[in-house]
């Protein structure tokens, strides 16, 4: 369980003070801005700074810092020796540790992490992160689990999403895969995430075997054959070859062939080997041509990394960053040129088998000539030049057919694993109807509190077919709207940090970034006396959630608490956050 206790910066600058939280509710009040939301993200101009704020506490909780807001302050308003300071509780059945994360947005994005007993030093967020994580879940038997940042991707809701999906926190996460974006969400419910992980494995191989059979079937339609129609075509072709073959001996002269005939057909098949291969190598040079080009390793990436192995190795390293991007070049150039030399290997072996083709070609019409007409020596070039076509054009048709074959046999065994699979976790489904009933039922409680009726369904159910191989069916009367959609995933999330069963799992706090705007005022206030009825209940959970001022003062008449000893700041246009006005990067 981890309760955040505050947030500041180091060293302060503008006069700025410190946040503190503690457990059940705590506000952030923030005027509206006199710039709607469209005309601040088009603009990308800063508002009063609640969701910056709460942007920051993602950050030091190890958000990505490309993929944060913070990365877009202009320096002359966050300078990068700023640290961005959090301080926390990590409780677990055996032990309570007090942490202070530190991050900054300089370069060497080192960060901090103080306990009573030491201070770390992390070159890279991914090991703070690794450590702090280790802290959270040492004690936990639970082998099964998602990350740290997954689990803090639906304790911290960022208003970006619109709150309009209750499995998808972040709006990125709706691009990725849905058993990433699902992982946290049974995790709560105690499902085996090891079936998840299988049936992930599944998907990629699906995909990549789906890309393979889209090529092949690429390569047939070049060839002015629908897919559909191969089997047809192919056995059309071998007929014609076949026929084509039967022509061609009909057209030879009997005696002359007759002395000369073991020649000929020494001479034919060497062709139709040459053919082949040459046929085999094209194949080859296509592949090879559709492959991605290797990426490039950006040079800043490099530098960064040059600079911090530089720093703890000391004089045992010399070489300069210049030689070091040399060396990066190099392994570049190496490995670019190995398929580039591939190519023209390949292609020189494509000409000089053309050469010998031709070359027996001629021995062969040479042949003919002592023995045949003139007029017959001309039908049977033709013959064998449609002859060699067609025989090419059966060989590459019936190459990528096969392989089309093979995949498409790959591709249904993998199916009936992954079906297997799903079953299983269908299974799974069953056998945790008590921990899903339990959590039916707390919606009913706390929606028949807010919404003042019953009117909703809740069902975890498998989905055999596509990608969604598991349904979270929540719906609310009128669900759909924005607002009414936002009061279901303030309901649903709350729920996973207070229901008996989910919340054993759960990180202990909860983080809604403007939730409540566009909710009606009596929901709102309804909403917020549940949390604060259940905090007397249950005191250690810790729900923070920003406020615009406005929608904030008209319900307060209707709070039951003393919301005065919840506010924990209040931004204003005169007084924002960063005390300035700002456009981001």
């Amino acid at each position: 369980m981890i309760t955040l206790k505050k947030f500041y910066f180091e060293p302060t600058f503008n006069d700025i003070q410190p946040i503190e939280f503690s457990t059940g509710l705590n506000f952030i009040i923030g005027e509206e801005s006199e710039k709607n939301e469209n005309q601040i993200e088009a603009k990308k101009m800063n508002g009063v700074g609640k969701s910056m704020l709460i942007e920051m506490i993602n950050f030091c909780l190890f958000k990505d810092l490309k993929n944060s807001r913070v990365d877009r302050i202009p320096s002359a308003v966050l300078s990068p020796q700023i640290f961005l300071c959090l301080e926390l509780e990590i409780e677990t059945d055996k032990s309570l540790k007090a942490l202070t994360i530190k991050r900054s947005t300089s370069e060497k994005n080192n960060v901090f992490v103080f306990d009573a007993q030491e201070e770390k030093e992390f070159e890279k967020a991914e090991d703070a992160k690794e450590y702090v994580e280790d802290l959270i879940f040492r004690d936990s038997a639970i082998k099964e689990r998602p990350s740290l940042r997954s689990l803090l991707s639906l304790a911290i809701r960022d208003e970006r999403t619109s709150y309009n999906n209750i499995l998808y926190p972040y709006t990125e996460s709706a691009k990725g895969y849905f058993g990433d974006a699902i992982k946290p969400h049974l995790y709560f419910f105690d499902f085996d995430l090891a079936l998840v992980d299988k049936i992930k494995s599944f998907d990629k191989k699906l995909d990549s075997i789906t890309e393979v059979m889209k090529a092949l079937r690429d390569d047939i339609r070049q060839e002015n054959v629908d897919p559909k129609d191969i089997e047809v075509y192919l056995n059309e072709l071998r007929d014609r070859v076949e026929k084509l073959d039967f022509s061609i001996k009909k057209l030879q002269p009997g005696e002359a062939v007759l002395q000369t005939q073991q020649e000929l057909k020494n001479l034919e098949e060497e062709i139709r080997r040459l053919v082949s291969e040459k046929v085999a190598r094209e194949y080859v040079v296509r592949q090879i041509k559709s492959l991605p080009r290797v990426e490039k390793v950006n040079s800043a990436e490099i530098k960064a990394i040059y600079n911090q192995f530089k720093k703890g190795l000391g004089d045992l390293v010399n070489k300069s960053f210049e030689e070091v991007q040399a060396f990066q070049l190099e392994v570049q150039a190496f490995q670019n040129g190995l398929m580039t030399e591939k190519l023209q290997d390949l292609n020189k072996e494509i000409n000089e088998l053309e050469i010998r083709i031709d070359e027996l070609d001629e021995k062969i019409a040479k042949i003919y000539s002592k023995t045949t007409a003139p007029e017959r020596i001309e039908e049977l070039k033709s013959a064998i030049i449609i002859f060699r076509e067609k025989n090419s054009e059966l060989d590459k048709l019936s190459s990528a057919y096969n392989m089309l074959t093979t995949k498409k046999g790959e591709h249904k065994r993998i199916m009936r694993e992954r079906q297997a699979a799903i079953e299983a976790l269908d299974a799974q489904l069953i056998g945790l109807s008590i921990k899903i009933e339990s959590f039916r039922k707390d919606l009913e409680q706390i929606h028949e509190f807010i919404a003042g009726n019953k009117a909703y369904h809740f069902q975890i159910e498998v989905n055999e077919k596509g990608k969604e191989f598991i349904n979270f069916d929540y719906r609310i009367k009128l669900d759909g709207s924005s607002g009414i959609n936002r009061i279901k995933t303030f309901i649903y999330d709350v729920l996973l940090m207070l229901n008996t069963y989910t919340s054993k799992r759960h990180l202990g706090f909860l983080i809604h970034d403007n939730i409540f705007a566009s909710v009606g005022k009596d929901d709102m206030s309804r909403a917020l006396n549940y949390l604060n009825a259940a905090s007397l209940k249950k005191p250690k959970f810790q729900y923070i959630v920003t406020i615009n001022k406005d929608e904030f003062d008209s319900s307060v008449k209707d709070f039951d608490f003393d919301y005065r000893k919840k506010v924990r700041a209040t931004f204003t246009r005169e007084a924002p956050f960063l005390r300035q006005e700002y456009r981001e990067i």
